[in-house]
């Protein structure tokens, strides 16, 4: 499994924005009484100046199958809310472990919950006999928007069926959500736990949308605070869901991250939650 890099100067067409010119401030007059105070963080401050989206287009190959992702390539560019905009290891391991299970997919109904640039999402597609089956989420738009440009590069709408983009805030979205697409037979996570305040909503959606009879919820992490994994399986039980974990070292495939992780002194894992018969 390995990124290749194109060329440098190959950029998606969306930058960071230029900062508003202070000429477009307004003027303000001094008729002989105190100025009053005026905030000018509205004039002068665009939050969105701090959100980097010059992507970089780079070739993942995952145990023969090819997936070309537009994503930043350093986590430390990246906002704490766009998390979404790289590629973090446990999304290759969900796709390293799609790929050597390709009839885990088939014709079910596929979602990807937190899909970032959406590579586990992405894999799942292409070994799906219905690539519109699969419904690719996240709950900012401004990955929405990379991820959209990564299904578009990876499927050609025009010849083939394509997998969806949508959005979805955990918990809240999650009725409507189900109103609108129904449950799933599979539900995919990867990378998708930075925050302990996180692990509650995502069952409670998981717990909504995965389908009661046969689904299954795939989630892949990186353990970077034990209490992680404790959370995982409580909040598991609260919604309803058995749970078994993979091991990732009976098998060759996942060496290299396994190592990688380690080195960082850190875990990797996979877990596999669903509703008891």
């Amino acid at each position: 499994m390995k990124m290749l890099n194109q060329q440098e100067d190959e950029k998606i067409p969306l930058g960071i924005k230029p900062h508003p010119i202070a000429s477009e401030s307004k003027e303000t007059t001094n008729d002989d009484t105190e100025d009053e105070d005026v905030d000018d963080s509205s004039i002068f401050f665009d939050p969105e100046i701090f959100i980097d989206t010059s992507y970089t287009s780079s070739k993942l190959e995952i145990n023969n199958t090819s997936l070309e992702i537009w994503a930043l390539h350093s986590a430390s560019s990246t906002d704490f809310d766009l998390t979404g905009q790289i590629v973090w290891p446990a999304c290759r391991v969900l796709a390293l472990y799609l790929s050597h299970h390709p009839g885990l997919i088939g014709d079910r109904k596929t979602l990807e919950l937190g899909a970032g640039v959406g590579v586990a999402g992405l894999m799942a597609a292409k070994f799906s006999t219905n690539p519109n089956n699969v419904i690719l989420t996240d709950h900012n738009e401004k990955v929405l928007d990379v991820l959209q440009k990564n299904i578009d590069v990876n499927f050609d709408s025009a010849q083939e069926k394509a997998p969806l983009c949508a959005m979805l805030e955990w918990g809240s979205d999650a009725d409507i959500f189900k109103n609108k697409y129904g449950t799933f037979e599979v539900i995919l996570g990867a990378d998708v736990i930075f925050w302990p305040d996180a692990i509650p909503l995502l069952f409670q959606t998981v717990g909504k949308l995965l389908k009661k009879k046969g689904g299954v919820f795939l989630l892949s992490y990186i353990n970077r605070n034990n209490i992680y994994s404790q959370l995982l399986k409580t909040e598991a039980r609260s919604s309803g869901l058995d749970y078994l974990e993979i091991d990732l070292n009976e098998s060759e495939h996942f060496k290299d991250i396994i190592s990688q992780e380690k080195d960082a002194g850190r875990t990797v894992h996979l877990f596999k939650f669903f509703f008891p018969e």
